[in-house]
C-alpha cells in the first residue's frame, strides 16, 4: 500500500487495518510504501497525535504478520515509533525482497525478487538533499 495520505477526512487505511485485525483480510505480510499519513515526522510532536492509534495497531498487527514500512516524503524518521515494524528510510531504498511461491500451505522461496521504493529516490537532487536534512 502506498500514498494513502491518511488524515481526519480520509479513513480508508484505518478501515483496512481494522479488517486485518478482525481477520476479514488475511495476508502473511504488509508492505507500506510511504506517505501513509498526510504528515508524520518523528521529531515533530504536533504530527503524532493523529497517528498514535495507527501506530499502536500496526505494532499489534506486527505480532502476527511481517510489516515493512518504507518511509516517504510525508512520513519519515519513524523508527522512534516502531519496535516490531521494519522501517526503511529513503536512503535505504530501494529495498530488495525475495519472492515466494505458494505450494499448498507452504511458502517456497524462489529466485525472483523485486525492488521497492517510495519513489522519492527519483526526485531532483536538491529536493532529495532537503528531505535528507529534515
Amino acid at each position: 500500500m502506498a500514498d494513502a495520505h491518511e488524515n481526519e477526512q480520509r479513513k480508508g487505511f484505518w478501515e483496512f487495518l481494522q479488517a486485518l485485525k478482525k481477520g476479514k483480510i488475511s495476508t502473511p505480510q504488509l508492505i507500506l510504501i510511504g506517505d501513509i499519513f498526510d504528515l508524520l515526522i518523528g521529531e515533530i510532536s504536533a504530527t503524532h497525535e493523529f497517528a498514535k492509534p495507527y501506530i499502536e495497531l500496526l505494532e499489534e498487527l506486527a505480532l502476527k504478520i511481517e510489516i515493512i514500512y518504507l518511509e516517504g516524503n510525508h512520513d519519515f524518521n519513524l523508527s522512534c515509533f516502531f519496535k516490531r515494524v521494519k522501517i526503511f528510510n529513503l536512503q535505504e531504498q530501494p529495498i530488495k525482497l525475495n519472492l515466494h511461491t505458494s505450494k499448498g500451505n507452504n511458502l517456497v522461496l524462489n529466485s525472483a525478487f523485486i525492488k521497492l521504493a517510495h519513489g522519492d529516490i527519483f526526485l531532483p537532487p536538491l529536493l532529495q538533499f532537503t528531505l535528507k536534512t529534515l
